[in-house]
């Protein structure tokens, strides 16, 4: 059995590419006051919680933004996922992130959070649902998916901020 060639995105999609990254740009600038190139794309890996890698493939159009990335980066730049994914130039964020986005995400996240945590007698079902809670409730202050999957780890393993 042979792999299948990748196909090369359409000229169409790398120019929605270049677009949705330009206006990722911007608004990073905007709402971190660096108006320079220079450093932007630490700041982007930060706010999404990826790697300056993977804002690279993004900013040279290799690979899109994953639609959960752009909704969690609209909330962070106060701008609507729409207008990020290039969809309207209306930059307003006219309504909040529905909530079943959030739950969607919070649980993708809880989920890659348990395969990294080293547990010992697995995890019980209702620390799986404060884990959610958690994960919902970090999403909806804008933080980082760094951030969110770190707090995830180390409550899954039972630690304690004194620990």
């Amino acid at each position: 059995m042979t792999a299948q060639p990748s196909q090369s995105p359409s000229h169409e999609e790398m120019e929605t590419r270049k677009r949705v990254w330009e206006r990722i740009k911007t608004r990073a600038q905007e709402v971190h006051q660096h108006p320079s190139d220079h450093g932007i794309n630490t700041k982007i890996a930060a706010d999404a919680g990826r790697s300056s890698q993977t804002v690279g493939d993004w900013k040279h159009g290799r690979t899109p933004v994953p639609p959960s990335v752009m909704v969690a980066l609209a909330n962070k730049y106060g701008v609507s996922a729409r207008y990020l994914a290039c969809k309207t130039d209306d930059p307003q964020q006219s309504e909040p992130i529905a909530e079943s986005d959030l739950t969607v995400m919070a649980l993708e996240m809880v989920e890659e959070a348990l395969v990294r945590a080293t547990l010992n007698d697995g995890i019980d079902p209702m620390a799986g649902a404060r884990l959610a809670m958690t994960a919902f409730e970090m999403l909806k202050q804008g933080q980082s998916k760094s951030n969110i999957l770190g707090k995830l780890i180390y409550e899954a393993e039972g630690r304690s901020d004194d620990q």
